[in-house]
């Protein structure tokens, strides 16, 4: 089933990048294609309607897509029993996730249905480290340290980096973990943290979010001021970080130090990467001031779990990146600018 999927991801990319998803013959590839074209009013009933004709892949696509529909205008517009009808199975007082009616390929469900859990590890061995990432971040504010042995079993993708490394060096210390550490377990804490020394990431947005959460546990060096403060503004946004006492106890100079230093991190961070390429569209006098901006204005570090395929087994990463539904997204989770918010970026997540 899992080829079934992934050969139907590259024909919705071209049918939305052309005449829109009508061009998908089958029903549930031009459900989804409707999704991705944030055309809501038109994929939620048809998804439901194949689900309940039994069609395991929309049961599997409305189960994934549940918890993240809350935002949906049309949903919102519709009274609590009709939503659940339309995104749930039959059964109890407010209905059942489709996720428990897959029987033909289960394990995306099960994933899936264990990331809500908690656990992270499913989603991870079947390779779906996007749909996985808001369990890792579930699993770092519960657990850090133990996304060591995640990591090792089934690697974290390296847009969450830094939570591992921010694991490994909390572990180490026996008044945070309240942990007695063995040395065989002190020692895999270290290599995992050492890996943050790796030139390899040096300059990266990881090390720079990993900077911003660092303290002196471990015996590491803690980072030079401005290199915390970088990382506060990745972490944060632009926007939001002047109001936390840390930056504004800076001296401007280590303010502008930092906040140039980020601006140049996100000029070209893999993670930066699809708001990047909006704003080298819609904002192309200064893609960099407006991908700062987007940034910002939706969440900082946090979009780095926020906006991701429900599942790459039914719709590729790159291929919600690419979708209207992706830019939709990132709109409605955008915060008001300030004045001073690049004009471009600014009417992007606004709305002209």
């Amino acid at each position: 089933m899992r080829r079934r999927f992934r050969s139907f991801v590259c024909l919705l990319a071209l049918g939305l990048a052309s005449t829109g998803p009508a061009v998908a013959q089958d029903p549930v590839e031009q459900a989804i294609g409707y999704w991705l074209a944030d055309d809501d009013a038109t994929a939620f009933p048809a998804l439901s309607a194949l689900a309940k004709g039994g069609d395991e892949r929309a049961m599997l696509f409305l189960g994934a897509i549940e918890p993240r529909s809350l935002g949906s205008a049309y949903l919102a517009g519709l009274d609590r029993e009709t939503r659940n009808r339309m995104l749930r199975a039959p059964g109890g007082l407010s209905g059942k996730s489709w996720l428990a009616q897959v029987t033909s390929d289960t394990a995306p469900a099960a994933a899936l249905l264990a990331a809500r859990a908690g656990d992270p590890a499913p989603l991870l061995a079947i390779d779906e480290p996007h749909a996985a990432s808001g369990a890792i971040l579930a699993t770092f504010n519960s657990n850090p340290w133990s996304l060591v042995a995640l990591d090792q079993a089934t690697p974290v993708p390296d847009t969450l980096r830094h939570l591992v490394w921010a694991g490994a060096d909390m572990g180490l210390s026996p008044e945070i973990s309240g942990l007695a550490l063995s040395d065989v377990q002190q020692a895999e804490l270290r290599a995992a943290l050492a890996q943050a020394t790796d030139p390899a990431w040096q300059g990266s947005l990881q090390l720079a979010l990993f900077h911003s959460m660092q303290q002196p546990y471990s015996g590491l060096p803690t980072a030079p001021r401005v290199g915390v403060l970088t990382g506060q503004v990745l972490r944060h946004g632009e926007f939001e970080v002047r109001t936390r006492s840390d930056f504004a106890e800076a001296t401007e100079k280590q303010q502008i130090a930092a906040v140039a230093q980020a601006r140049a991190i996100l000029a070209a961070a893999p993670e930066a990467a699809s708001v990047r390429e909006i704003c080298t569209k819609s904002c192309p006098a200064d893609p960099d001031a407006c991908t700062t901006t987007v940034w910002s204005l939706t969440g900082g570090g946090l979009t780095l779990a926020a906006f991701h395929t429900p599942l790459d087994s039914l719709v590729a990463q790159s291929a919600y990146l690419a979708s209207p539904r992706y830019l939709a997204d990132l709109r409605r989770a955008a915060r008001a600018p300030p004045p001073d918010a690049d004009l471009c970026g600014s009417r992007l997540m606004v709305g002209e």
